[in-house]
């Protein structure tokens, strides 16, 4: 709202930001080296996944640096619950700064 003398913010809700990408998202994107997965982090991976189910399309985005990437879209039973605690759960498997959110359009 503007006036002559001032501007306000007025607001219809009130989030922290580290919560926002996960409670706008719309897809979940993991991150996979492929010279880093065994048998042992698709099991951990897994047990994450399992503990968060949702509505949210989940993708995996296999790499191999400099030589190839494939995003996976991920099997319809292991949509997930986007939070700040499965983002956690997920980076302790993968790594950090390898788990990204698709904000679904306003």
């Amino acid at each position: 709202e503007v006036d002559e003398e001032r501007v306000r913010v007025i607001a219809t809700a009130v989030a922290p930001l580290e919560e926002l990408r996960e409670q706008r998202a719309d897809a979940v994107r993991v991150r996979l080296d492929v010279a880093e997965l065994d048998v042992a982090l698709v099991r951990r991976l897994r047990k994450a996944i399992e503990a968060h189910r949702g509505e949210t399309q989940l993708y995996f985005e296999i790499a191999r640096p400099g030589v190839f990437s494939l995003l996976v879209q991920a099997q319809s039973s292991f949509r997930v619950a986007p939070s700040r605690r499965l983002t956690e759960e997920l980076e302790a498997v993968v790594g950090p700064e390898r788990v990204h959110y698709r904000a679904r359009p306003r």
